[in-house]
């Protein structure tokens, strides 16, 4: 009796056992956003992680929670003027922090900048070597971004983006862009930059018939990485219109790889759209 008994309760706590471990959440590690629909999914409930990021992209309570732009492009006009991060120094050990959207907006500023007025040696690479490590989501809230770099007359002439750029995980809501023929969220980038583990996931970008476009970096130079990124948006075009967009925009032969991304969640009018990573490779000037 007593032996029929205990087999009875093991056999039962072996049942809910499998079955507990049945509803458990898919663990996915932190970072990796390759899969949007999931993306950093350890658990469904915040209060258990303490962390909303960890929630999936669409859940309300991360949206909410996601750092909010006020629209407003900041602007730097001399070397006085350029923004100082208040965390970190720049180095991989020590990188300098984004906390918020304000301190992302002030950073493309900073990458924007050519130098004081006058300056003959205005300086076009920025932040070289140089550590940034996102500590947020960002919210747009539909306002054009002004993209990080890119400030220049003639593709040969851009501020560029050279540092490395960790997203860690974080993603941007509601992307717009202003109308610019060289903007993305990262308008220029180049000489050993490195942009990883970041996702563009909700957004609506007109596209504009035979215009070069690149959403997430619009152009590279001089060789460039992009690891671990995902976007997902709508884009808008005129029927038959000819498209020549990507994740990234343009790019000089053989200067940007692109690695482990996935831009299969991005649609045109709404259906799904084969999103190549460059649009357009040029020659290599000199």
């Amino acid at each position: 009796m007593n032996k029929t008994l205990t087999a009875l309760l093991l056999a039962g706590i072996l049942l809910c056992a499998t079955a507990c471990r049945a509803r458990e959440p898919e663990k996915l590690v932190h970072g990796n956003i390759t899969g949007i629909g999931d993306y950093t999914r350890e658990t469904d409930s915040a209060d258990a992680v303490g962390d909303v990021t960890k929630l999936p992209v669409d859940d309300p309570r991360r949206i909410a929670a996601a750092s909010k732009w006020d629209g407003n492009i900041q602007m730097v006009g001399s070397n006085s003027q350029i923004y100082t991060f208040s965390h970190g120094i720049g180095t991989k050990e020590e990188p300098y922090l984004l906390k918020n959207a304000l301190d992302v907006a002030r950073f493309a500023a900073n990458v924007r900048f050519r130098g004081d007025p006058g300056n003959i040696y205005q300086d076009l690479t920025q932040y070289q070597g140089q550590y940034f490590r996102l500590e947020c989501d960002i919210d747009l809230q539909g306002h054009p971004w002004l993209g990080i770099g890119g400030n220049g007359a003639a593709w040969e002439d851009m501020t560029m983006f050279s540092g490395i750029f960790d997203g860690a995980g974080h993603v941007i809501y509601n992307f717009a862009l202003t109308d610019d023929p060289m903007n993305g969220f990262f308008s220029f980038i180049g000489r050993g930059a490195v942009i990883r583990n970041l996702a563009i996931v909700s957004g609506t970008v007109p596209v504009k018939s035979g215009e070069t476009m690149g959403l997430l970096v619009a152009g590279a130079r001089y060789g460039a990485r992009v690891e671990n990124c995902a976007l997902r948006l709508n884009l808008t075009a005129a029927d038959g219109a000819t498209l020549r967009v990507g994740a990234v925009g343009k790019s000089e032969d053989g200067t940007v790889t692109v690695e482990d991304c996935n831009f299969s969640y991005v649609k045109l009018n709404g259906q799904a759209y084969d999103l190549p990573d460059v649009a357009e490779i040029v020659k290599k000037s000199g």
